[in-house]
């Protein structure tokens, strides 16, 4: 994989703690670096927002964030669904947070 010009820009993060990854987690970092690099730029920039953003969280507004998501992840499949669309009329509406 060569490393030239906008994707030299992410690496930084990518490498953020490579040694403390196991060989799983480093593969699946790789992967997803990799298809992170296929994505448009635009959609590569969001990502890149909501990873800042992320990092910009005290520990207890991630863990938060994590909680709200295994809940998520629990509901019936048809309340998922509902949930989902729900929360994408309000991104499309401009209400929700980014």
């Amino acid at each position: 994989m060569a490393i030239t010009g906008r994707s030299a820009v992410g690496l930084p993060l990518f490498a953020q703690n490579w040694r403390d990854l196991s060989p799983k987690e480093r593969y699946d970092a790789l992967q997803n670096y990799r298809q992170h690099e296929q994505l448009p730029e635009d959609r590569q920039r969001d990502i890149e927002k909501r990873y800042e953003r992320w990092q910009g969280m005290s520990p207890d507004e991630r863990n938060r964030v994590r909680q709200n998501y295994e809940r998520f992840r629990q509901l019936p499949p048809g309340e998922r669904e509902r949930f989902q669309r729900k929360y994408d009329k309000w991104r499309r509406q401009g209400d929700a947070p980014q």
